[in-house]
């Protein structure tokens, strides 16, 4: 178990590492520095009013961190799926690497500006400043318990009210409201269950299999969007622009198929939404939730 003031430590020394590897070029490290940077900005919250002045730094240098970091994450995923998710398509491979070649330009464009991004954070101060709020955190569990039960009851609230707009039409930007919701939900429980003022396993579980669904699924559409670019710009009849077609259809029939599988869980999330939404955190608390 830890305490608040661990985990914020823990968090922040956590996001400099993987913050000097985003910097050399390392995947792995681009994409777990968003995850912490996002977790950061959920756990600080919990500190009194954000930890203060401090805190509310901190969070807008983490904020600015994700932001810079997400372009290029976004890419890197794109790249990974082009290789293994179109196996049972049988797409020419012309058509594959065409898209290729312009994800990892564009890749490149947005990794020049992730390094412009990342050198305006002075992420030293912002991990002073945790340490500032980490300080005054070390007594403070019965409001922190406090603090984060009201923070997962609205976004328990967020959550269920982006599953009723997102209704069962295929609306692409809707169905990502829902997964950001649920991401956002599933976060400050685990800011929760780290510190043992609850066991919310089995929520964060089904937070987690609804975001890997429409992961995929927002995965798949932003692929969706580079290969309707290539294509504007292969003329008719140029080797590759049939397969360029049938990778368009293949990608948007995978959104439709895993689209139909959220349809189907849907119900329990909104459920799951629903449970939360009195939570009433206490310190020693570690009894079920969701």
């Amino acid at each position: 178990m830890a305490t608040l003031s661990e985990l914020l430590l823990d968090r922040a020394k956590t996001l400099s590492r993987h913050i000097e590897g985003a910097v050399r070029g390392d995947v792995r490290h681009v994409h777990q520095g968003r995850v912490t940077s996002r977790r950061l900005r959920e756990s600080l919250p919990a500190a009194g009013r954000g930890g203060g002045q401090a805190g509310r730094r901190a969070r807008s240098a983490f904020r600015e961190i994700t932001r810079a970091l997400g372009p290029v994450r976004e890419l890197d995923v794109a790249l990974a799926h082009l290789d293994d998710g179109l196996a049972s398509y049988r797409i020419p491979r012309i058509a594959v690497e065409r898209v290729r070649a312009h994800v990892r330009a564009e890749r490149e464009r947005r990794r020049e500006k992730m390094l412009a991004r990342l050198e305006r954070v002075d992420l030293d101060e912002a991990t002073d400043r945790v340490a500032r709020v980490a300080r005054g955190a070390e007594s403070m569990t019965a409001f922190s318990a406090a603090r984060l039960s009201t923070r997962i009851r609205r976004r328990a609230l967020a959550l269920e009210a982006a599953i009723d707009r997102a209704g069962t039409l295929y609306h692409p930007e809707r169905l990502h409201e829902v997964r950001i919701a649920a991401k956002k939900l599933r976060y400050a429980l685990e800011v929760a269950a780290a510190i043992a003022l609850t066991d919310a396993a089995p929520a964060i579980r089904a937070l987690k299999r609804v975001q890997a669904r429409l992961g995929l699924m927002h995965d798949y559409q932003v692929l969706l969007e580079h290969v309707a670019d290539v294509r504007e710009a292969t003329p008719k009849g140029t080797p590759g622009a049939a397969g360029l077609k049938a990778m368009a259809a293949a990608y948007e029939g995978e959104c439709r198929t895993r689209h139909a599988g959220y349809l189907k869980l849907a119900p329990g999330l909104a459920a799951t939404a629903r449970g939360l939404r009195e939570l009433n955190l206490k310190a020693g608390d570690t009894g079920q939730h969701g």
